[in-house]
């Protein structure tokens, strides 16, 4: 299988696309360079606060053995004074003893309940730390999460601008690049072209011999065989096909509407009267039943009276009139390329020579 070359637009294709590496390169790798930045800083976020609620908790975990620890010794110390004292309290006698012996032992319990109270309020104080250590591990690990995704839309977003910038400036440059390749071409062309016109001047004159007559009488025949492209008989432009078509299209539509309607209004010139005036729909009472609506249809209007009269003649003669004939190729219009029926074939107007002219009042004497 044969090996395929590279196209024109394609070679430029990779010329752009590397003029935008080099444009828009750096930004791209700073943007690469964001994001790989944000997933790094989401990571130790997470880590920190992972780190910082472990660190918590493993904190209060190992306080409260310990802090259980100081309560209960305290209450043995506690319950060691109260083992001391008691026994010399129920020893004391007299009308005094009995209210000496509970107080001490009201004081003895409240010391107690107080010890109670405190390692009870302390062990939850450490429990609260433990939730909220979680909770601030999880908040932190929640609020890293949402500076990483606000971090990653915004990079994304310059992304693809960026992107479409940088498609834009490809496909300018292709384009650039393709129309600087085309004028490169056109001059070549046209230098060469110069070059060789130089080269058989040079080489005519050097033969000492220029155009034959027969060069001339050929050249002017193309010419004239242009011109009869373009032009009518007696120097009138032709117009263009289009045109001609806009007019075949009105000529037929009429003719087509007066082979329809011929019967209802009888001559050609109250076909012509009605058709030049046009009508709009109208809805009239039915003059043998009263009552009873009966509705008329629109009447067209010709867009132009020679369309009009050139449908008048294919249907009322059978082909275009002299008279019509002329008018049109007047405008610049052929009867043939128009698709019409003809009579007889149009002749130029004959050139009056000077002595013909002297015949004509007001040619001949405004010179004398």
């Amino acid at each position: 299988m044969a090996k395929k070359t590279k196209t024109r637009r394609s070679r430029f294709a990779d010329d752009a696309a590397l003029q935008a590496l080099v444009r828009f390169g750096p930004e791209e790798t700073g943007l690469q360079a964001l994001a790989q930045q944000a997933r790094a800083d989401y990571g130790v976020s997470v880590r920190q606060a992972q780190n910082t609620g472990d660190l918590t908790l493993a904190a209060a975990k190992e306080a409260i053995p310990a802090v259980a620890k100081i309560y209960d010794q305290a209450g043995l110390d506690q319950a060691k004074t109260a083992s001391l004292v008691s026994p010399e309290l129920a020893a004391l006698t007299g009308p005094a003893a009995g209210v000496m012996q509970r107080g001490g032992a009201l004081e003895v319990a409240q010391q107690l309940a107080n010890l109670r109270s405190s390692k009870a309020s302390a062990l939850e104080d450490l429990n609260t730390r433990q939730v909220a250590a979680r909770q601030g591990q999880q908040f932190g690990v929640l609020n890293a999460r949402q500076k990483f995704e606000a971090d990653m839309q915004k990079i994304l977003a310059q992304s693809q601008g960026l992107a479409q910038q940088k498609g834009a400036f490809t496909a300018s440059t292709i384009n650039s690049l393709l129309q600087s390749s085309l004028e490169r071409g056109v001059k070549k062309r046209g230098q060469d072209k110069t070059a060789e016109a130089a080269q058989a001047r040079v080489s005519a004159t050097l033969r000492g011999q220029d155009l034959s007559h027969a060069d001339r009488v050929a050249s002017r025949k193309a010419q004239a065989a242009k011109d009869a492209k373009t032009t009518l008989p007696g120097g009138v432009k032709l117009n263009a096909q289009s045109m001609h078509g806009r007019v075949t299209d009105q000529v037929k539509s009429l003719e087509s509407w007066i082979r329809t309607h011929k019967s209802a209004f009888g001559s050609r010139a109250r076909m012509a009267q009605v058709l030049l005036e046009g009508r709009p729909a109208q809805t009239l009472d039915d003059p043998d039943n009263p009552g009873v609506k009966l509705k008329v249809p629109a009447i067209p209007k010709a867009p132009s009276q020679l369309a009009l009269q050139a449908a008048l003649d294919v249907v009322y003669n059978g082909g275009v009139s002299n008279g019509t004939a002329r008018e049109f190729h007047r405008r610049g219009y052929s009867v043939q390329m128009l698709g019409l029926p003809a009579g007889t074939k149009i002749k130029p107007p004959p050139k009056r020579s000077r002595r013909a002219a002297a015949r004509v009042p007001g040619i001949g004497s405004a010179r004398r």
